[in-house]
This record gives structure tokens, sequence and C-alpha cells, in this order.
């Protein structure tokens, strides 16, 4: 048995019958073989080189390419270190093609977060942000009654509470149109104002008392006609005579927080069911009725 393994040949190249030469494990020829020339560049390892490069110049989507390929190649340049000389060029394209393969999965992180943070921010404001298209007249509050100002105290929001900026419409049209189409005294505040009318045979005169207060010269949402407004004051009387709800007049309340407002035809108040309030079904509670800004 002994005398049997002395006739083993060590591991080495041998040679072939087609004149090159062939590698043997100690046990049996293994695939590897090379010509008489000596060892061989490896075919692809120039190829995953080139990747590599690309991949971070060029185009990222070759890195991961490069990465898997030149793996493969050095693999398979250990596995037979006597047949290919260049294994550091497959080596140094599987690196860059790993430094490439990382760079485009930061890029993909920081694209994805950037857009969540974008839609996310535009979610928000479109939830948080008050709908003005058909509500009550938003008013600042102003140290100036003749004016607002550019104060802190000027941001501040504040809406009349109530039915009395309901459903008014496109600039009152609604609103305008309820007042058009039955009996009653309709009040209602918008973008142009507070606005009464009159749908009535009998004169209405309506009360306004509030901490600042002042009749418009004409009932619109043109403010550019308004210099005839009287000055602010703390309480004034509208008259509306008999009509049809068509016409009626206008106040503003500067910076008032709340207002009264009494409701009198044939020197006697008025049921508070024939106050309609805001362009919707709103009717007020009681005469006088009151309405508080927050």
């Amino acid at each position: 048995m002994s005398g049997s393994n002395q006739d083993v040949p060590p591991p080495g190249w041998y040679p072939t019958p087609d004149g090159g030469e062939r590698w043997w494990d100690g046990a049996q020829f293994t695939d590897g073989k090379r010509s008489e020339a000596g060892p061989q560049e490896h075919p692809d390892a120039v190829t995953v080189l080139v990747f590599g490069i690309l991949g971070i110049v060029l185009c990222g989507l070759l890195g991961p390419f490069a990465w898997a390929k030149g793996s493969r190649v050095v693999r398979e340049i250990d596995a037979e270190p006597s047949r290919y000389t260049n294994r550091g060029q497959a080596q140094a394209g599987r690196v860059l093609g790993i430094v490439s393969s990382s760079l485009l999965v930061l890029g993909l992180v920081v694209v994805l977060a950037s857009t969540l943070l974008v839609t996310g921010g535009r979610s928000s404001d479109s939830s948080d942000g008050p709908d003005d298209s058909t509500g009550p007249r938003t008013e600042q509050p102003s140290s100036d009654p003749n004016g607002p100002t550019d104060d802190v105290e000027s941001q501040i929001v504040k809406n009349w509470q109530g039915p009395v900026g309901d459903a008014v419409g496109m600039d009152g049209s609604d609103a305008q149109a309820r007042a058009a189409s039955g009996p009653g005294v309709f009040i209602w505040t918008d973008f142009g104002g507070w606005h009464v009318r009159s749908n009535n045979e009998s004169e209405v005169t309506v009360t306004v008392t509030a901490d600042q207060v002042r009749a418009k010269e004409t009932d619109d949402s043109d403010d550019s006609d308004e210099d005839g407004d009287a000055p602010f004051s703390t309480e004034v009387d509208l008259t509306l005579p008999p009509g049809d709800g068509e016409t009626g007049a206008g106040f503003e309340l500067g910076n008032s927080e709340s207002v009264m407002i009494t409701v009198r035809m044939d020197g006697a108040e008025v049921p508070a069911s024939d106050i309609k309030l805001g362009g919707a079904e709103g009717e007020a509670d009681e005469n006088p009725v009151v309405f508080v800004k927050s």
C-alpha cells in the first residue's frame, strides 16, 4: 500500500497532448489549464474594472454589476493563482462596485426621505388651513379704529361665531338670494363686511352696538367707493325702507370682539324667528341677537 502511494505524482502542472498544461491536485486532474506561455490575464477582470469606474463617474446602476461580477472573478483567480495574473484589476473593480452601490442606496434613501417630508408638509397645510371660500369675513384687531396696523396682534385670525357667516356664497350671492326669497330681516357677513336686508312692507330699524361700528356709504364689496363712510362710534342706527330684500345697508365693526344687533319694525322688536342669519337656514334665537368673535 505504501509503495502504491509513493508512485502517485505530487501536485503540479503536467503536460497535455495539446501542448498546454493541466493541474494535478495529487489525486486527479482538475479543470485548471494553462498554455506553455504561462499564466494569463482573466478575461473578465478588465470588464469588472470598467464597470466599477463607470459606476462611480457615470451611472451608479453599474455598481451592483461590478460588485457581483468582481466577486466571482476574484474567486476564480484565487482558485487558480498560477493560471491568472490580473487579480488586482478584478479586485479594484469589485471595490469600486461596492462603493458605487453604497452611494446608490444612500441617494435613494435621501430622495425617499425628502419626498416624504414634502408630501407630509403639504398634507398638514391642506388639513390645517381654513376654507375661506364661503366663510365669514375675517377681521384683524387694530389699534387705530380707522384702519388696520401691522403689529403682532393684527396677525391673530378670528371669526364671527354662529350661522351669520354660513353658506353666504361668493360675494354674499347665496345670502342675497335668500333675502329676496321671502319675508324677514336678513343679516350676514362676508369679505365685503356686514350686510342687512329687509323683505317687509314696513320700515325696519336696525340698531348695531359694539366697541367700534360705523355705517358704510354703499352696501357692496367694493371698498374703493367708501370715502363717505361714517366715523367709528359705539352705536349706529340703520333704517331699511320697505322692500323686497334686493337692497339694504352695510356696516363695519373695526376691531370689535362682540356686537349686539336689535331689529325693530313699527316701533316694536320683531320676533327672533324673523331675523334670518347667513345664506342657509340660520335664524336668531333672540332679539337683540349677539355675536362674538373667537
